[in-house]
């Protein structure tokens, strides 16, 4: 009698821990309607028509976040989306990567040009999942495609004002309640509403191509696009021989529970995708172009100096200020970076002393191999590259730990 008790409590065990997966674990339920991936910080479903949901987990709760999510290939030549109205074909596998072990849902499309799979991958220990595809020729011709929208949908984040985190051009930034207007972000955007602390960072994890996130509101509902553009500057279109395979590059949705734990996630994620190893304590503080531009006088910065020392930043790891473009008497990239008289007349040192005293380090911007002005750069009012070796002032790119240009810190 004793044995089959502990016999039968041995079976209830397996069967318990089959129901109830171990924390970490990503959870697979199988359906008539689609398959659901599912670990302890985010659900995804994917119907068996191609469309995919997501919800945000908090304790016990199950917060849709994001909705109507698909995939999008309008090859070049052809004048609608080749994915659309085609029935995928809907599989499950083991995923491995730079995500922790999880479950990759896989939809096939057959289609007259192309077979294309889409691949949600769901890691265990993560609140994102990734997405890419793969296109395969479908006969002996070549595919071609302008563009791929490699995931599209909407995001609920609740009542109130969605704001976003962009940065539609080079060199700025964008802070911003989300309006009908589109903006096109490059690599990367984040959504989110500060009253219900729902958020979605959406982003390339490698620049495989031109990649960059639409957002809009339509009828109040934020909508998103992450597409590859292979028709940008130099790329040319996705061209794919027969027989091969070509990918889009992964493509990540982060759906925190609060907008600076998903950025930092997202960050994190393209480290770990591209193989970057961070040098650490990481450089953490403030810098005079995001304020001032390239005009910047000496009384802003010890201005900002007192501020940061009244707010005690330094013990929140602030370790660096930044002086940017501006303090030098050259243009830019004219060679000439003695501190400007009008601008600094105390001088570099000064506020490198201010710096140290108020327990961070002062960085200083300089570009000396850019050649935007070559000539003035050689010239003799470039004081740092008149008196440089020729490959300096070539303007060559050259590894930057070379004895020749450590700066002493009493120069």
């Amino acid at each position: 009698m004793a044995g089959r008790f502990r016999r039968a409590s041995l079976v209830l065990l397996c069967l318990a821990a089959m129901a109830h997966p171990a924390a970490g674990d990503a959870a697979v339920q199988e359906g008539l309607q689609g398959i659901t991936l599912k670990n302890p910080w985010l659900e995804i479903f994917v119907s068996r028509t191609g469309v995919l949901s997501a919800s945000a987990i908090r304790g016990r709760e199950s917060v849709p976040v994001l909705s109507d999510a698909v995939a999008a290939i309008q090859p070049r030549g052809h004048d609608r989306d080749i994915l659309d109205g085609v029935k995928p074909a809907l599989s499950v596998r083991d995923a491995r990567g730079t995500m922790a072990p999880g479950k990759a849902v896989v939809l096939a499309y057959e289609t007259p040009v192309a077979r294309v799979q889409v691949i949600h991958t769901l890691g265990r220990q993560r609140e994102c999942f990734t997405t890419h595809l793969l296109i395969t020729p479908a006969d002996d011709a070549p595919f071609a495609a302008r563009s791929v929208t490699v995931l599209k949908g909407a995001v609920a984040l609740g009542d109130g004002q969605v704001r976003l985190l962009a940065h539609p051009k080079a060199w700025e930034s964008q802070v911003a309640v989300l309006t009908g207007d589109e903006v096109r972000s490059g690599m990367m955007a984040a959504l989110y509403n500060r009253q219900t602390r729902l958020g979605a960072v959406l982003g390339a994890l490698s620049q495989h191509a031109e990649s960059h996130v639409r957002c809009r509101l339509k009828d109040r509902v934020p909508r998103f696009e992450m597409t590859a553009d292979y028709a940008g500057p130099g790329a040319g279109h996705l061209r794919v021989a027969p027989g091969e395979t070509a990918g889009t590059g992964a493509y990540a949705v982060f759906l925190p529970n609060g907008i600076f734990d998903g950025l930092e996630g997202y960050g994190a994620l393209v480290n770990a995708f591209n193989g970057i190893q961070l040098h650490r304590p990481i450089p953490c503080g403030w810098c005079s172009w995001d304020a001032f531009g390239w005009i910047l006088r000496e009384d802003q910065i010890g201005r900002t100096i007192e501020t940061i020392k009244e707010h005690r930043l330094a013990e929140y790891g602030f370790n660096v200020l930044q002086i940017d473009d501006g303090w030098q008497c050259g243009w830019r990239c004219s060679g000439d970076w003695r501190p400007n008289p009008r601008r600094f007349p105390g001088g570099i040192k000064p506020m490198a002393e201010a710096c140290e005293a108020a327990g961070f380090r002062l960085g200083l911007w300089i570009a000396p191999f850019a050649d935007e002005d070559r000539d003035a750069s050689a010239g003799p009012d470039g004081e740092l590259k008149a008196d440089a070796p020729a490959w300096m002032r070539e303007a060559r790119p050259v590894l930057v730990n070379r004895p020749e240009l450590m700066i002493q810190r009493d120069g």
